[in-house]
């Protein structure tokens, strides 16, 4: 019989994530730093047989209405037979926790998998945390292939934009995230998203990946003369062979210059370069519809080339009846905002 334990070995636990497949920053040590930092419990759950095997970072939610676990982008799990192991630990924390249901998130997960949580009585469920669908760019492709597959249009602009004296600048300091953090108050305001509600969210997340080197910011610049403002900025997030370009934002002060386009790329060839094997470009439209919210910054990171991935839609372990009040004010919540 496996054992599932906490965890406490950093190093250990990225190495498992980032070689597993369907493993992402959202399982990672940092993560669950990130966490813990917005003052939340968090559980790093693994299972050891001679060596670490599967592993479940698990996080305490607080809302208005009642509370609930949350398993970002996981479990990992090598095989089925670890999972019924797995649900009988955590439902033993959420009822410790006086959760209203657990919420796992996979990427991905074997036919077999799947049958095994449904087995168990758990409920998949449409209302996704993280985007349901991504677009992916390999970066094994040499720059020749990937300035090939750039759209015509975006090829242009990237030249156009260089060309007009827009500098792309990448920092790790934690105080130039001021900037991006009132662009993107900014940017939410003119496009009608909503921000998470946490204090100091997007600030603490920068910080428990910066910290281990593996988070940057990229700030657009408008030419000197101009004013030498900052038209666009980006948070990325490093993690195992993955770029992931997490947050971003742009200024209404001269569109027409369209610096993101310079900056993207800027990104992916920092990315190639450094030796990362894909780019994630973090959310893209599930449908094709022109009324999908996610339909102008899905044809944006389309013209940069890669492949549209969508994910295992999330599974629920219902504790109590309190959960089905819990779905429908989620669900009104969601017709409600558009997250970000």
């Amino acid at each position: 019989m496996s054992i599932w334990q906490e965890a406490q070995n950093r190093q250990e636990w990225n190495n498992f994530v980032s070689q597993t497949p369907g493993g992402s920053f959202l399982q990672s040590y940092e993560f669950g730093d990130f966490y813990s930092s917005l003052g939340k419990k968090v559980w790093r759950l693994a299972c050891f047989d001679k060596e670490l095997s599967s592993v479940c970072l698990l996080v305490k939610q607080v809302t208005k209405f009642g509370n609930f676990l949350y398993c970002p982008g996981g479990p990992l799990l090598t095989d089925e037979e670890k999972i019924e192991e797995l649900i009988t630990k955590v439902t033993q924390i959420a009822k410790e926790e006086n959760a209203n249901f657990v919420r796992f998130e996979p990427r991905i997960m074997s036919e077999n998998q799947k049958e095994k949580l449904l087995s168990l009585g758990l409920r998949r469920t449409k209302n996704f945390t993280q985007p349901e669908c991504t677009q992916i760019l390999d970066l094994i492709q040499s720059f020749e292939v990937l300035r090939t597959n750039l759209s015509e249009s975006t090829r242009h602009n990237i030249g156009w934009v260089e060309r007009k004296g827009v500098r792309v600048v990448v920092s790790e300091e934690q105080e130039k995230l001021e900037i991006f953090e009132k662009l993107l108050s900014e940017t939410s305001a003119r496009q009608k998203f909503q921000l998470h509600r946490e204090t100091n969210y997007y600030t603490k997340q920068f910080e428990s990946f910066v910290k281990q080197g593996m988070a940057k910011l990229y700030l657009a610049y408008e030419p000197a003369e101009e004013g030498n403002q900052v038209l666009a900025a980006a948070v990325v997030i490093n993690f195992g062979k993955t770029t992931t370009y997490l947050h971003s934002a742009s200024s209404a002060k001269n569109p027409k210059l369209r610096a993101p386009y310079l900056m993207q790329w800027k990104i992916i060839e920092d990315a190639k370069n450094s030796g990362y094997e894909k780019y994630d470009f973090w959310g893209v439209a599930a449908t094709d519809k022109p009324s999908d919210p996610w339909s102008g910054v899905t044809i944006f990171k389309k013209s940069f080339g890669g492949e549209k991935v969508c994910y295992e839609p999330p599974y629920d372990l219902i504790l109590n009846k309190r959960y089905y009040i819990d779905i429908l004010l989620e669900k009104a919540r969601l017709i409600l905002r558009k997250w970000r």
